[in-house]
């Protein structure tokens, strides 16, 4: 038996925003869903249908009869009495079993809601998020002093630290990250303990090569590992309408979609703490091929490369983008410290040849006096 590992700093307090929604306005609570747009539910499909072909997020359909949840990224089922979640499955490039359960026992006043790409059980001890995206994120936070028991397939390999799982499962990669808790471990059976209430359990892939965004998905859970990792925010725009997908990884931090159109998106983020970086992806053809990112009003500097933001610990903010494959883009976007902040991602007009013409003509004009100049020098 693996001895007890304790985590030594409750940092990873996940919190989770809803998931994006193809038939309402936005409410102001943090949800994140499809305007009313002229397109109208045609429109709301093709974006549904955009979102899980850029791979970035997609629909939870839901059996009730049997509990059962698919969707283009996960699939998986709530045990009858609703004390577990059941064969949590990857389905994207392959179906591979990521978990064979999550256990955290009877529950009173158990109720779920699914809600566009988010799925989400609330009771009087326990609280569980699962997200229908590429990184399959699944989060619970129990709030009483019961342990939580997590099986994983035959034929999962892992090793334990004092604040995270690492996994593989086949060509898969995962992360299990706990918060104020122990872990014991025995085979394939992970046993969770609480030092302090609430704690929080969160589980997270890396989308296997092929997925869009394999390497911005890798380095940002070890992001997640260290610290660094605030949240994810995933953005489809089209027609006038727009649906997103988030997740907080930390519980005292807030992100809300406050305005989505072409080329202009303003989230705003608030907690407290030290920085971290957010991850945003977008669909490509919400944006011009150029962009600028604001930080409070202020224009942002772009980094070098992913590793330059991921890694920055000054006080001015710090962002890269960099196209996917499917057609998305991603963001890293560095918030030196917290408390509430306004980041904006505007797509730049290729200013028209128009624009240059005054700077052609005086430099046809210098031309001009300059080779006057040098043919009177000559007849001299």
């Amino acid at each position: 038996m693996l001895g007890l590992l304790a985590l030594g700093v409750p940092y990873f307090a996940a919190a989770s925003g809803p998931g994006g929604e193809c038939h309402a306005e936005g409410d102001g609570d943090g949800r994140e869903h499809a305007g009313e747009g002229p397109g109208g539910e045609a429109a709301e499909e093709r974006m549904c249908m955009m979102a899980e072909e850029a791979h970035m997020f997609g629909q939870i359909e839901e059996e009730s009869e049997n509990l059962s949840f698919s969707g283009r990224f996960v699939e998986f089922s709530l045990s009858e009495n609703m004390s577990a979640i059941e064969d949590y499955t990857m389905e994207v490039p392959e179906e591979t079993l990521l978990l064979e359960s999550v256990v955290w026992g009877e529950v009173t006043g158990a109720t779920y809601t699914v809600s566009g790409a988010h799925f989400r059980l609330t009771s009087d001890e326990v609280l569980v998020d699962a997200h229908n995206n590429p990184a399959a994120i699944l989060m619970v936070r129990v709030y009483d002093s019961r342990d939580m028991v997590y099986t994983l397939p035959e034929g999962a390999k892992y090793t334990a630290d004092e604040r995270f799982v690492n996994m593989s499962i086949g060509d898969l990669e995962a992360v299990i990250i706990y918060v104020n808790a122990t872990l014991s471990a025995e085979g394939g059976t992970l046993t969770f303990t609480p030092t302090s209430t609430p704690y929080h359990i969160i589980f997270r892939i890396v989308p296997a090569e092929g997925v869009a965004g394999h390497m911005w998905e890798r380095e940002y859970t070890e992001a997640l590992k260290i610290r660094k990792a605030v949240g994810e925010m995933r953005i489809a725009i089209s027609d006038g309408e727009h649906m997103a997908d988030q997740f907080a990884y930390r519980e005292n931090v807030r992100m809300e979609l406050k305005h989505a159109e072409r080329n202009r998106v303003r989230i705003e983020v608030s907690g407290e703490g030290e920085g971290g970086v957010m991850l945003l992806q977008m669909n490509r053809e919400a944006l011009q091929s150029r962009v600028r990112v604001y930080f409070d009003g202020e224009e942002v500097k772009e980094a070098e490369n992913l590793g330059e933001v991921l890694e920055a610990t000054g006080e001015e903010p710090l962002y890269y983008s960099e196209p996917a494959e499917k057609g998305s883009q991603y963001f890293a976007v560095y918030i030196p410290h917290f408390s509430t902040h306004t980041i904006e991602i505007v797509g730049v007009e290729e200013w028209p040849l128009a624009d240059y013409l005054p700077y052609i003509a005086v430099g046809i004009v210098v031309l001009l006096v300059a080779a006057i100049f040098l043919a009177l020098r000559k007849r001299k």
